[in-house]
Parts: structure tokens; sequence; C-alpha cells
């Protein structure tokens, strides 16, 4: 004959030191035993996985799948325990994870540091690749931005004076999409220091103006004056 549960009123087949197996799971978690919840039939979780629900094995509550996280392991693709059971579990032994991690990384310190640095070796390129490519998407979603760490970078090698930029003010100003202040033709492309950082102009939002590549370039770190005069036949004023 076989041994049952020592467990009072559980007839489940034995397990280990004496219990089944749901009884044995609660004394190794360190729980008080208590009785196990009966068993649903396979007809009835047939029936409810028909209509898209779950009963969970923790609060015995009939849910609906979205209630349960993805499982691959289980026959209807849903986690035995439902979201709201596995959050309570997880704050619940919070401290005594952290406190597991902690010691298991200081006994195998040396191992995980050596893991990492064969790591960032093997991947490097990658990870190069990976940082420009984010660098240039981000320098697309983030004009504005963009532009305001490059002029400030500037500043700081010049050793000039930079202060914010008000985008607001140079968008009332100038507009959404302003055409170039200089040859008045071309859509901005860039915004140019009126005076020069080069010559001690000030990286500031009085400073800016909208200009196309063409004449940002050429203008480059000239006198505004003594190279735009020219340009319109002005040039014996200079």
């Amino acid at each position: 004959m076989s041994k049952t549960c020592s467990f009072e009123g559980c007839e489940r087949k034995h397990f280990g030191k004496g219990l089944c197996n749901g009884h044995y799971l609660q004394q190794r978690r360190g729980e008080e035993l208590r009785p196990l919840r009966k068993r649903t039939s396979p007809k009835e979780l047939e029936r409810l996985r028909a209509q898209g629900l779950k009963k969970c094995s923790e609060c015995d509550r009939v849910k609906p799948f979205e209630e349960f996280r993805k499982d691959k392991r289980a026959k209807d693709g849903r986690h035995p325990q439902c979201k709201a059971c596995e959050a309570e579990y997880r704050e619940a032994t919070r401290e005594k994870r952290l406190e597991y991690s902690r010691q298991w990384y200081e006994v195998n310190r040396e191992q995980r540091l050596e893991y990492y640095r064969q790591y960032r070796e093997t991947n490097r390129e990658r990870k190069l690749e990976y940082d420009r490519e984010y660098s240039r998407q981000w320098a697309k979603d983030n004009p504005e931005k963009r532009r305001a760490y490059v002029t400030r970078y500037r500043a700081r090698k010049l050793n000039t004076q930079a202060e914010p930029i008000n985008w607001d003010i140079l968008r009332d100003v100038w507009g959404e999409s302003p055409m170039c202040i200089y040859c008045k033709t071309k859509p901005m492309e860039h915004w140019d220091h009126i005076v020069a950082l080069a010559n001690g102009g000030v990286d500031a939002t009085w400073n800016y103006a909208p200009a196309c590549a063409s004449c940002n370039t050429s203008k480059n770190a000239k006198d505004v004056v003594d190279w735009y005069l020219p340009r319109v036949g002005l040039g014996d004023y200079v």
C-alpha cells in the first residue's frame, strides 16, 4: 500500500519527508502548512479556457487571460498565477531576493567581472556602432537640442560666454520655417551666429539668425557687415 501525506486530512500520495508534493513545497518555502486547495477538474479547466478564462493557482479566482502573463511552458500559454498574486509575492520576498543577490555577487565577484570584461571586448565594435546609430537618430529627432549642444561645445572651446537658448522666442521672431536672412531665397538650414564666436560673439538667443548652408559656410567667422555688403553691391561702403 502506497504511503499518503502525513498532514491531517490530506490523502494525496507521499512525495518527500512524509508529505505530498504540495505540502512539501509549502514546508520548503518556509510557510506554515495549510490545507491544499481542491484541484480543478480537466473538464472544468477546458470549459474556462474556451471562454478565455483561467483560474489562479494562488488566489483561486477565475480571471481573463489578460490577467496572467504569457508562459510558453503552459498548455494555455499563460502562467498558473495571476499578475496580482505574482506582484504580491515579489513584494513580499523583495528583501530576501536582494540579500540573496548581494551574497551571490560577493561570492562570484571576480568571475562576473571577468565575464563583463570579455563581453565588452567581444562586443566592442557592436557597441560602438550602436552608439553611433543612436547618436545619429537622436540628432535627427532633436535638431534644436543638437544645435544647442554643438554651439555650447564651440563656446566652451573658444572660452566665450554662453547663455540658455530660448527656442520659443526664436520661433516667434523668425517663424516655424524661416527663409535665410541673408539671401532670402533658400530655406533655413543652420542657425548662424551673427557675431561669430571666433570674433568674441556670445552664444545667446539674440545672436542667432536663420541661414542657409551656403550663406553660413561663406560667412564663416567674417564680420557680418564686411561680408554682407559686397554681396548686395554695396562693397564701396565697407
